[in-house]
């Protein structure tokens, strides 16, 4: 006779930030509402103590950070019912942005708007492998179909996370990249510092964001960008969660992102 655990579900952070991150923390806010409604309780944590077994289900933010050990200890307690957000790992479900379509929708969008020298601001490649991997591969997938378009990598790597070495960066780019037209940031807020720099330098190279944050409308001119389903993911996240409590067969779910289209792309005359 299966044992019947109690209604909590815990969510392991692997990012100790995450809470802090905005994208985070509105799925964490969505999620617990969810997850109220249908009957569990919420637990965060970002250590594993003892105990595990009080849980019905684990949700897993960033699992690329977690030791594998630490996952298999919680997959072995949970039977199984754990899920991973935002990251795929074999013999784990998982509920992910489709991070690989999004990076290949934002180069789209550049060349449709006739740009065929862009910029790319990456960042975090240098961790194990994350969400922001699918979105540098989508990139590159996009520019080996149309050999006319060049991409130029730029990383930020921890250190330059700061304004003022995101500036520099792209006061680099105007200087020593004067055939770049367009830029994608890998997220709004690097968007953000490249539409102030070009501003200041009196530019008008086409930007497009990732994320959609809360301030990419107020920007002038007003960004476009990538969004994420967060309402999206956080529903599909208790329904998995769900699934897991009642034995119904759960497989990976991915969501697409969708391009918000505001004034930060000019449209150049193409040859």
């Amino acid at each position: 006779v299966p044992v019947e655990r109690p209604k909590i579900v815990l969510v392991y952070l692997g990012l100790d930030n995450a809470v802090l991150i905005p994208f985070y923390a509105r799925v964490l806010n969505i999620l617990k509402d969810l997850l109220s409604d249908a009957g569990f309780a919420m637990h965060l944590a970002s250590v594993l103590h003892g105990g595990l077994t009080q849980y019905s289900a684990a949700v897993v933010i960033g699992a690329n950070l977690i030791p594998g050990k630490e996952l298999e200890r919680l997959r072995y307690a949970l039977s199984g019912h754990v899920l991973l957000v935002n990251h795929k790992m074999s013999g784990f479900i998982s509920v992910y942005n489709d991070n690989l379509a999004g990076g290949y929708m934002a180069i789209r969008r550049l060349y449709e708007a006739g740009h065929r020298n862009v910029a790319v601001l990456t960042k975090f490649l240098e961790l194990p492998f994350n969400f922001f991997h699918d979105r540098y591969k989508g990139t590159v997938d996009f520019a080996e179909e149309h050999k006319d378009l060049k991409l130029t990598y730029f990383s930020l790597t921890e250190k330059e996370h700061e304004k003022a070495s995101c500036r520099k960066l792209v006061q680099d780019i105007l200087e020593k990249y004067p055939e770049i037209t367009g830029i994608f940031a890998f997220s709004d807020i690097h968007a953000f510092e490249v539409i102030q720099v070009l501003s200041q330098e009196g530019k008008t190279l086409s930007v497009i964001g990732y994320d959609n944050a809360d301030f990419s409308s107020l920007l002038s001119p007003a960004l476009t960008t990538i969004e994420e389903d967060v309402t999206g993911l956080s529903r599909a996240v208790c329904r998995v969660v769900s699934s897991f409590v009642t034995g119904e067969d759960v497989t990976d779910f991915a969501l697409s992102p969708r391009l918000i289209e505001r004034n930060s792309i000019t449209h150049i005359y193409k040859k």
